[in-house]
C-alpha cells in the first residue's frame, strides 16, 4: 500500500473545512489548536477523519494516522480507525485493532464481533442495554447519553442489588477501554476503504 498518498494536514481554526467538520461551538476561541484533517487525493480531497490538536503536539501527531493502516485492511478496521482517530489516542486504537476479547455469550458475540469484542459504538451500547436490561430504545439512548456524559458516575450509580444492572455495568467496564462510545464515521471509513482497496 502506498501510504504516502495519505495526507495529514494542519488547518487554522478559521478554515472553512475545520468549521464544517467541528462546528464553531466546538472550536471556540482556542488559538493554541488547529484542525488536523486526514484525506487522500489532492485534486479532489476525500476526507477520512479529523481532530483538533494543540500546536505543541504536532510533531507527535504528524504521520501518526498512517501508522494505523496495515496491508489488507478490511471495512470494520477502516470504521474503527476513522471513528476513533477523531476521539482517542492511537495506542487505544491499536489495542482494539490487535487484541481480541472473546465473547462467551451468543448475544454479546453478535453485538461486539465487528470490534474484536470491544464496546466502541453508540449503537452497540444501546443494543446491549436493550438486551441486558430489557428496556426500550429510547431508554437505551438515554442511558448511553448519561454514560458518555459522565462514565464513572454512571457506573457508580448502577444499583448493585439489581443483578441485570450489575452484569450490564461489569460488561461495560470490561469491554469499553476508551471511556465512551462513539457515533460511527461511515463516510470516512468508506473513503479509507476505497483508498486501501485501490491498491489491490
Amino acid at each position: 500500500m502506498n501510504k504516502l498518498t495519505i495526507v495529514e494536514r494542519r488547518f487554522p481554526l478559521d478554515h472553512y473545512l475545520v468549521r464544517k467538520i467541528f462546528g464553531t461551538m466546538s472550536i471556540g476561541k482556542n488559538s493554541d489548536a488547529y484542525g488536523q484533517i486526514v484525506y487522500y487525493n489532492e485534486s479532489n480531497p476525500q476526507i477520512i477523519t479529523a481532530k483538533l490538536v494543540y500546536i505543541q503536539d504536532w510533531e507527535a501527531e504528524s504521520k501518526r494516522f498512517c501508522s494505523l493502516i496495515e496491508e489488507d485492511v478490511n471495512f470494520n478496521e477502516c470504521l474503527l480507525i476513522s471513528t476513533l482517530y477523531f476521539n482517542k489516542p492511537t495506542s487505544t486504537i491499536k489495542t482494539i485493532l490487535q487484541k481480541r476479547i472473546e465473547s462467551t455469550e451468543d448475544f454479546l458475540k453478535h453485538i461486539v464481533q465487528q470490534t474484536n469484542g470491544y464496546l466502541v459504538y453508540s449503537f452497540q451500547f444501546e443494543q446491549l442495554a436493550q438486551l441486558m436490561l430489557n428496556v426500550p430504545l429510547d431508554e437505551a439512548i438515554r442511558l448511553r447519553r448519561l454514560y458518555n456524559k459522565m462514565p464513572s458516575s454512571f457506573i457508580k450509580s448502577c444499583d448493585s442489588d439489581d443483578e441485570n444492572l450489575g452484569l450490564f455495568k461489569d460488561t461495560i467496564r470490561a469491554r469499553n477501554i476508551s471511556g465512551s462510545v462513539h457515533i460511527p464515521n461511515y463516510q470516512g471509513a468508506l473513503n479509507l476503504f476505497h483508498y486501501a482497496t485501490s491498491f489491490a
